[in-house]
């Protein structure tokens, strides 16, 4: 159910999701009248992410009480497909923002609470630097109250362009070795992002690399558990994103499908060998755009039905439980599954219909196939069919890896007798 929030500045975030949805819509027109020379300057997308925060859209998921949109993650989704029509980058860099940025809901204490407002009020874009198959990120103890942070993470989606990164780090001390959750701003001393990310697709997401080398990391900088340390079960990051994946790809999809019509009528000419008078009467392009939309209109229903089930799951709080967890991860892997194989199949297929001309690197359309193409193999969706297999054959629950926030949820020092 969307919600009306009174805002200080009164534009923003005051018109609830139909407001929200509105204003994604009129960023994604801004976002693909450039998007192709946008993707050839490769410049980073600082006015992108200014577009989003203009728009109230980075404090979307944010409590009204702290000057944000009080919107919920199925109305998030719709919004994130919704971008992706424009630009699946930037797209990608919104939905890590709000990954990151709601891993702090449900945190207590004063630090982490200040840190949620800061948030709001101004906007800050946040980012990561978590990759959990690079080597850890390094603490050590470098006074009494301060450590040092070392090591390199690499595909850090829009680092370069953030406010602040959430990070994981393990702290090896008297005390044994602990796994801890910090964020810093991305300004900080020490903290370098290399512009090394020159990819096939998903060029303005800024996924390269980021560099700590002594950085400073005060008690304050730690990001608390939970204080109930609730059970892993509750946990739906992972389903979270993968939902988020899945829209975006579908975001893309479809704008990739609105331009080959939009094409298709003003400038293919029949094939030689066809008795039709016009491309658009051709009965094979309109047999391919008549599967095409079909599939991805079903797709795109598919996974609004999900957003809608998982939304319910993350309603239930402490009352769902593990095996219901499981059907519902299981669910949104099937919608990633079905929307990974529906956006390469439309990206792909709509040259089929535009003909050689549209080839032409002056129109870009290839950038939506080399985008979704890019994205898709960052988490391999054979993993994801495996899952949803051994599930409905043996009933096995798909594990909550380190995708999940739950693998950082640790012990961390005490900061100073607070209470929390």
């Amino acid at each position: 159910m969307s919600r009306e929030c009174d805002s200080a500045d009164g534009a923003d975030n005051g018109a609830g999701f139909a407001g929200a949805l509105d204003r994604a819509r009129q960023v994604a027109v801004r976002l693909a009248e450039t998007a192709n020379a946008r993707e050839r300057q490769t410049a980073p997308p600082h006015g992108e992410i200014g577009l989003l925060r203009q728009a109230g859209l980075l404090a979307f998921l944010h409590p009204c009480t702290v000057g944000g949109g009080g919107g919920n993650w199925r109305q998030a989704f719709r919004i994130l497909r919704t971008v992706a029509e424009g630009d699946m980058s930037i797209a990608q860099i919104l939905g890590n923002h709000y990954v990151q940025a709601t891993s702090l809901f449900g945190r207590t204490d004063e630090v982490t609470a200040a840190l949620i407002r800061e948030t709001a009020s101004r906007r800050l874009l946040w980012s990561a630097a978590v990759n959990p198959r690079d080597p850890d990120l390094v603490l050590s103890r470098a006074s009494p109250d301060r450590y040092a942070l070392s090591g390199c993470k690499t595909f850090c989606t829009g680092a370069g362009v953030s406010d602040r990164l959430m990070l994981a780090a393990v702290l090896r001390d008297g005390e044994g070795t602990r796994r801890l959750q910090l964020s810093v701003p991305t300004s900080r001393a020490g903290v370098t992002i290399n512009d090394d990310w020159d990819n096939l697709g998903q060029r303005l997401t800024m996924s390269g690399s980021v560099d700590f080398v002594d950085v400073s990391v005060r008690d304050e900088d730690i990001i608390l558990p939970q204080p109930d340390d609730a059970p892993s079960h509750l946990d739906l990051t992972t389903p979270r994103i993968q939902l988020f994946f899945s829209n975006i790809y579908l975001g893309a999809a479809r704008a990739a499908l609105t331009h080959a019509v939009a094409y298709v009528k003003e400038h293919t000419r029949p094939w030689p060998g066809s008795i039709a008078s016009s491309a658009t009467k051709d009965p094979y392009i309109a047999a391919t755009i008549g599967r095409l939309s079909a599939h991805l209109g079903a797709a795109e229903a598919f996974a609004d039905d999900i957003g809608d089930r998982l939304q319910r799951a993350g309603d239930a709080g402490y009352a769902l439980d593990p095996d219901q967890r499981a059907a519902v991860a299981c669910d949104v892997y099937q919608a990633k599954i079905v929307a990974t194989e529906v956006s390469l199949e439309v990206t792909s297929r709509i040259f089929e219909v535009m003909g050689a001309r549209s080839t032409a690197s002056s129109y870009g359309f290839d950038r939506f196939w080399r985008n979704v193409r890019t994205h898709t193999l960052s988490d391999p969706v054979s993993y994801r069919e495996r899952d949803v297999g051994q599930y409905i054959l043996a009933g096995i629950a798909p594990p909550i890896t380190l995708f999940d926030s739950k693998a950082h949820r640790s012990d961390t020092p005490d900061r100073g007798g607070r209470e929390e």
